[in-house]
């Protein structure tokens, strides 16, 4: 087994009573838990991988370099998933309605061997996402204003 230490981030949707932190923490006791955090790319940028679904935090991750195991949760997120395997910074494992544990644990296993492949997911993620997206926008809606 590879020694990892676990973060999970739990979003605004969760709370705290919903969270068994005591049976988390003695399954996992390299795991640390947050909520609704406000600057996930710090948390991000001390990660080696992120499993995630596949809403706009693939953005997040691509932006700052951390390969990604996507799992996602409603149709729109498999699009999106789509396109950033496409891409080459992510394993898509499809929808999380069909059954993934295996998939999921034998990707995670593959991947932290892979040093190599994480190096290149992370330079295709930061390519792909620059992170000048607002300016953009910003220059678009004031050429379109004037």
């Amino acid at each position: 087994m590879i020694p990892v230490n676990i973060v999970f981030i739990f979003g605004p949707g969760v709370t705290r009573d919903e969270v068994d932190e005591e049976a988390l923490l003695h399954t996992f006791p390299r795991l640390t838990l947050y909520w609704d955090v406000p600057n996930m790319a710090e948390l991000f940028s001390r990660a080696d991988l992120a499993i995630t679904a596949g809403g706009g935090t693939l953005y997040e991750i691509a932006r700052v370099g951390v390969p990604g195991i996507v799992i996602s949760l409603v149709p729109h997120q498999e699009r999106n998933a789509g396109f950033f395997e496409k891409e080459g910074c992510i394993i898509n494992l499809g929808p999380g309605s069909a059954p993934f544990e295996k998939r999921l644990g034998e990707r995670v296993r593959w991947l932290m061997k892979n040093s190599k492949l994480r190096s290149e997911m992370s330079r295709r993620g930061r390519k792909l996402v620059d992170g000048k997206g607002r300016e953009r926008v910003a220059k678009i809606v004031e050429e379109t204003l004037l």
